[in-house]
């Protein structure tokens, strides 16, 4: 059992020990060997019990943009957005594809219940081979007729779990319900390999890979939201860099939706659509509105 330090008490070896006790193991008394990291993340996950639960949705946020922290339901997101670009599709089938690839980690949100929920489902409920088969089924309840993008829609959940083994030091039990064996990579090697080194590489990975998508095709998974949202954020950023504004020496941040031409944010406005007109096209928005 654990005590509040975080410590293990067990009469087995530290390698061979219980998780948990029949009442409170996720495992039901699976022997799985012991991680170093546990007693910490034990310890830690303990210590989000003192968050009420509206403010447990902002920790999981912090959480996810620290260095060090587990590969993010952003960071799956982003390896979806780049296999829903391995073919063709529409903007619904990239959204879905994309999503899927994140879906595994609704788990996480047992963290509103406590750190002891968190720690007993998350990376277990969801990411298992019943959860895959049953989100199988239920993807191709929408796109039976689309093989392909039902195909990448369960192949971006599966690849989920095959990310997490390989950047996450956290038991799992991926062959639910049909077998209680639990994997973790950390059995086989150190456990910071696993979270520092394997997990910058997936992460500048698939940063990378979301750069080149946006080379290439000119959007980024923001597409998911809103097209428009995408268009302006990205025009924004990227603009300045090298255009200047068509009505004065201003850095331009803004591409007027109805002439194409580029503006600074004192001769352009965004209307609450996230289009945008220069003030040299007076009508633009109507003519944006049927284009878009």
């Amino acid at each position: 059992m654990w005590d509040d330090e975080g410590s293990l008490h067990s009469s087995e070896p530290k390698n061979t020990g219980i998780l948990r006790s029949a009442q409170n193991d996720i495992g039901a008394g699976v022997p799985v060997t012991h991680s170093p990291l546990r007693p910490i993340r034990t310890a830690s996950v303990r210590r989000l019990n003192c968050f009420p639960r509206s403010a447990r949705l902002s920790v999981i946020i912090r959480r996810a943009s620290i260095p060090g922290a587990f590969l993010s339901p952003v960071g799956h997101l982003q390896y979806g957005w780049w296999f829903a670009h391995w073919r063709k599709f529409d903007r619904r089938e990239r959204a879905a594809i994309a999503l899927a690839a994140a879906a595994c980690d609704l788990d996480g949100l047992s963290l509103f219940w406590g750190g002891d929920a968190y720690y007993r489902y998350h990376h277990i409920l969801f990411h298992n081979l019943g959860s895959f088969l049953v989100f199988t089924i239920v993807a191709g309840l929408f796109f039976w007729r689309k093989p392909w993008a039902w195909l990448l829609v369960a192949f971006s959940f599966g690849m989920h779990i095959v990310e997490d083994y390989f950047t996450v030091p956290w038991d799992m039990l991926p062959w639910r319900p049909f077998g209680n064996l639990a994997v973790n990579l950390d059995h086989h090697l150190q456990a910071w390999i696993v979270q520092y080194v394997f997990q910058s590489v997936a992460m500048v990975g698939v940063f990378a890979i979301t750069v080149w998508i946006y080379t290439r095709y000119r959007r980024t998974p923001i597409e998911i939201v809103s097209p428009a949202l995408d268009r302006l954020i990205l025009n924004y950023a990227v603009l300045p860099w090298k255009n200047g504004c068509a009505s004065c020496s201003a850095r331009a941040h803004f591409t007027c939706d109805a002439c194409g031409r580029v503006f600074c944010a004192r001769h352009s406005k965004v209307d609450g659509h996230c289009r945008v007109r220069c003030q040299e096209c007076p009508s633009s928005l109507a003519s944006a509105s049927r284009r878009h």
